[in-house]
């Protein structure tokens, strides 16, 4: 873990640290880092945070879209490997999809 003293060593002279909270869940954080001194104002941090939010939801997403998608995969490979036959047909009674 770095410290407020390793960061200056660094050359950092600003750096702010926002959680991404999605769904109560923190799944990460934006850090912003400047080598220059520099003040935040509210109207700055309002905005750091609202694009905080907008990431957080992102990643929330695209975590439910992995497992939505593993869940797809897993369900697909057990309709593949069944031994009856089956056939999925839309209102129509078209075939949409069916095993071999």
């Amino acid at each position: 873990m770095h410290t407020r003293k390793d960061a200056r060593a660094q050359g950092f002279q600003a750096f702010a640290v926002l959680p991404l909270i999605a769904r109560g869940r923190v799944l990460g954080t934006l850090t912003l880092i400047d080598t220059a001194p520099r003040a935040v104002s509210g109207e700055d941090l309002a905005f750091l945070q609202a694009v905080a939010d907008l990431l957080a939801t992102g990643l929330a997403s695209a975590q439910l879209y992995s497992a939505a998608e593993s869940a797809r995969l897993w369900l697909r490979t057990i309709f593949n490997q069944m031994a009856d036959g089956v056939l999925v047909l839309d209102q129509q009674g078209a075939v949409v999809d069916s095993n071999a």
